[in-house]
């Protein structure tokens, strides 16, 4: 028989502290994990704020400054419209390429109606999907002021890749700026590229030669 100091010694003091510690380390990895995915939600928004849209996105032989391929395409009440080239009353043109049904896109459509509404451009939406898809998007966001077009040669003409993508197109016809569009403020960087013209062109409409000075009385 073993002497009493010769007996190994009792774990079940031990255990209880086992355990806590394993608990609160399970704490501390799931607190981690909502920190990690936190993070990254915030990293993501920052990127969408503070992503710049580039001003000149090469695709193919499209390019900042050149010409815009012309089409005559079919919106979706029927009516042909001439999408590209040059514009009646020289206004500048913004072609929104959309998906219904995307969160991104749901999100930009009434930014850029809010924006064409305030800097006067026209904008042309060309959808992707089926027609019913489309018609359900037009009456949830109150696009019937728009033209709306489900066009795959559009798509091809541009060199569209994914949704949303912007073409911001001159009174003249010319290709300002396109890329992808992911939040408002990406949208409006792309649309600032065109305002120094637009801004001349409607200085130009109000000239000292349309207001001429009062005449003076002596």
């Amino acid at each position: 028989m073993l002497p009493a100091a010769c007996l190994p010694a009792s774990d079940d003091g031990g255990f209880p502290m086992i355990l806590i510690s394993n608990f609160l380390l399970w704490i501390f990895v799931v607190l981690l994990l909502v920190a990690v995915i936190a993070l990254a939600r915030q990293l993501h928004m920052l990127r969408e704020r503070l992503t710049p849209v580039e001003a000149v996105v090469s695709t193919g032989n499209l390019r900042s400054g050149g010409p815009s391929p012309i089409l005559s395409v079919h919106t979706l009440d029927g009516r042909v419209v001439t999408l590209g080239g040059r514009d009646d009353i020289e206004q500048s043109v913004l072609i929104l390429f959309v998906s219904p049904g995307s969160p991104v896109c749901e999100k930009l459509i009434p930014s850029a109606m809010m924006l064409a509404r305030a800097q006067a451009f026209r904008l042309i939406f060309v959808a992707d999907g089926d027609a019913a898809a489309c018609r359900d998007m037009v009456r949830a966001h109150r696009m019937l002021a728009y033209d709306v077009i489900e066009s795959v040669d559009a798509r091809r003409a541009y060199r569209v890749g994914d949704d949303p993508f912007a073409v911001l197109l001159n009174g003249d016809g010319s290709i300002a700026s396109m890329g992808d569009v992911y939040s408002r403020e990406q949208l409006q960087s792309l649309l600032a590229l065109s305002m120094p013209d637009h801004a001349a062109v409607q200085e130009s409409r109000v000239s000292p030669a349309s207001h001429p000075a009062p005449a003076l009385v002596g």
